[in-house]
């Protein structure tokens, strides 16, 4: 059956060694190998269940983690479905939804899906979205993913470090380095971003959150914290107390998680009563 016969969505079988990335495909980076070899064993024990998406170049629209796996499997044939697009946009749109619902995409994949949808194939941030059935405030921040604050423009190192930050991390940082006290001190800057690879994302929103309300927050004591064993503890206090305490930190620029753990083992150490 020639590819002119094959009928849309019907299941074909294809030698994989016959197949090659789709120019298109939204995926940048090298495939990382734990996750290469995780599919490879699968595909070993229950073949491919998702059949992979191709146009009728034979090339790989969506589907290159399998592909990649059958491969190293030694598989002689693979599961695909041929499809028709009427351009590289349509191909482009397939692979993104395919990959962005269902694999983790990287910050620079997705700058560059959105760069070629609007350089190569003349689309705009609104008609993007509407594609992905995403907001325009999402596919505006894939756009915009070069952007670094003013302070580590010329810090190479931290500037790469700051592009490679996952983007819920990213933007709780993001809001911290806005922030005046942290535009003026180029120190704690690079210090917050180094601490990302370290903190997870309830450390950096709850550096966000006292930032933002006007506290001073410990870096050196925040950072320490997140390589601890902790317990996340919540607790109703009175409002009024609550004011009180944290304009007394503001006026004595004095960390709350800090002063709250010091407490707590000061009390432990029979150096407090209550």
């Amino acid at each position: 059956m020639s590819k002119e016969e094959v009928p849309l969505e019907t299941v074909i079988w294809v030698d994989p060694k016959k197949l090659k990335v789709a120019p298109t495909n939204v995926r940048v980076e090298e495939i990382p190998s734990e996750e290469k070899e995780k599919m490879r064993r699968s595909v070993e024990h229950e073949g491919i269940k998702q059949p992979i998406i191709i146009n009728e170049n034979y090339e790989v629209v969506s589907g290159g983690v399998r592909w990649s796996a059958a491969l190293a499997a030694g598989l002689e044939r693979v599961p695909c479905i041929m499809r028709h697009f009427d351009n590289k946009y349509e191909e482009r749109i397939t692979c993104m939804l395919q990959d962005f619902f269902h694999h983790p995409v990287s910050q620079r994949a997705k700058h560059l899906f959105v760069k070629k949808c609007i350089e190569e194939d003349g689309m705009t941030i609104k008609d993007i979205a509407k594609s992905l059935g995403v907001t325009e405030f999402t596919v505006r921040r894939w756009a915009n993913y070069n952007w670094v604050p003013e302070q580590i423009k010329d810090k190479p190192k931290y500037k790469q470090m700051y592009l490679l930050t996952p983007g819920k991390k990213k933007r709780a940082i993001e809001s911290v380095l806005k922030h005046p006290e942290f535009k003026d001190d180029i120190n704690r800057s690079l210090q917050l971003i180094e601490m990302t690879r370290e903190a997870g994302l309830r450390e950096l929103e709850s550096i966000k959150k006292d930032i933002n309300t006007g506290l001073w927050v410990d870096l050196d004591f925040r950072r320490k914290l997140a390589n601890m064993e902790t317990a996340l503890i919540e607790v109703k206090i009175p409002k009024r107390l609550d004011l009180l305490f944290r304009k007394k930190l503001r006026i004595e620029r004095k960390d709350f998680n800090k002063v709250l753990v010091d407490l707590i083992q000061k009390y432990v150490d029979g150096e407090v009563e209550v």
